[in-house]
């Protein structure tokens, strides 16, 4: 009678029971889900295991891709042709193809300028092709895309591809001279300072000869007393005098706008105009072509010297004076985009006067000579006194 009249008992043992079987049909639904889970986790690191171990990937894969809007169409191979470990090369490595972003029609996008792009894929085809000697760097920027060009570079980590190889920074001892190493640090490049501890002209050379491709470094002038000379390029003798500026093989850059040509003073040559401290310099030589060129920071110009002897082993060369120093290290690509993005415009106007037959050789030097003077009067250049020391060439 009493469970007719109170039911309760018996409602809340059903209730009970019903959330029970509630709460395990749950717990098993988790239960399932999460196996699924790990299957399928399982699933894709077998995939990508299949793609290194079984290469399930191919480099004849052909790949479409949308690059700020332009459609073009390569093999992975070459994609994967960037070094291993880069960004560009892991991209396309297939593991990590269900993540890269596509557009509708399915073309993987990258949101780059076309014609940039172009010439890293350009570039990357060059590298799968076989090659008998040292690959060539040779490719154009346009000035204006400089930065952003090599800014995306350095993102995709290709730097290697596109920065030219340097010199040793091994220098040849002085007794003048006191020559610190300083390895790389983070965000930094190995450099040696080369300073000048006695009188009179101090020459240091690399220990190692310059290759024929292309190879770039860069000069810092820390210190340069007003009346002190120096003189930075390159020259082909392994241990030259202290009159090393007057050897047939000498292309330097020196004060008082001298610029030294196989021995000999060329004033104002190319408007060159003159070092102070805190000039930072990017040379670059192709030995091959005997052209030597370099970017000027504060002049924000490039100089070049030409007709250089091909048949020569040229090395970095550096003539200091008392309490000169100087900082040799290897271009960044930072860089390398100044040295790019700076068009010698003088030069340029000059030599297309001079193919219209309006300038002759004559007053080229005249022409240059004033460019130079107009640099001085707007606070570009400065007059010096230095001069190397007399000496009697070897």
């Amino acid at each position: 009678f009493s469970a007719i009249t109170n039911p309760l008992p018996s409602a809340v043992a059903f209730q009970s029971a019903s959330t029970r079987e509630c709460i395990m049909s749950a717990s098993f639904s988790l239960l399932d889900q999460q196996v699924e889970v790990n299957e399928s986790s399982q699933v894709k690191e077998q995939q990508a295991l299949d793609i290194v171990v079984n290469g399930v990937i191919s480099n004849e894969d052909v790949v479409e891709l949308n690059v700020g809007g332009e459609v073009m169409t390569t093999k992975r191979g070459t994609l994967l042709a960037a070094p291993e470990g880069s960004l560009l090369n892991s991209m396309f490595s297939g593991r990590w193809d269900s993540s890269i972003p596509i557009d509708s029609s399915g073309r993987v996008v990258l949101d780059v300028t076309p014609m940039l792009f172009s010439i890293i894929l350009s570039q990357l085809r060059a590298e799968r092709l076989p090659a008998s000697g040292p690959r060539s760097r040779s490719f154009e920027v346009p000035k204006h895309y400089a930065r952003e060009f090599y800014a995306l570079v350095s993102y995709f980590g290709l730097d290697e591809l596109f920065c030219e190889p340097g010199p040793s920074l091994n220098m040849r001892p002085h007794p003048r001279l006191r020559i610190v190493d300083s390895p790389a640090a983070a965000g930094s490049m190995p450099s040696v300072a080369i300073i000048a501890t006695g009188q009179g002209n101090s020459v240091s050379v690399g220990t190692e000869a310059l290759p024929q491709s292309e190879c770039v470094w860069k000069f810092t002038l820390e210190q340069l007393p007003a009346d002190n000379w120096v003189g930075l390029g390159i020259i082909a003798e392994e241990d030259p005098a202290d009159s090393s500026f007057s050897r047939k093989t000498c292309f330097v850059w020196g004060r008082s706008n001298q610029v030294w040509i196989k021995g000999q003073p060329d004033q104002y040559y190319g408007g060159w105009g003159d070092w102070q401290t805190g000039d930072v310099a990017v040379m670059k030589l192709h030995a091959g072509l005997g052209v030597l060129k370099m970017y000027h920071k504060r002049l924000g110009r490039v100089f070049e010297i030409t007709d250089i002897p091909t048949d020569q082993a040229y090395r970095v060369h550096v003539i200091l004076q008392n309490h000169d120093k100087v900082l040799l290290e290897h271009a960044t690509l930072e860089d390398v985009a100044l040295y790019h993005e700076w068009c010698p415009a003088f030069n340029l106007v000059v030599k297309q006067r001079k193919k219209q037959n309006t300038i002759d050789d004559a007053n080229y030097v005249a022409a240059t000579a004033a460019a130079t003077a107009a640099g001085a009067a707007s606070g570009n250049l400065r007059a010096t006194t230095g001069k190397p020391v007399a000496a009697e060439a070897p």
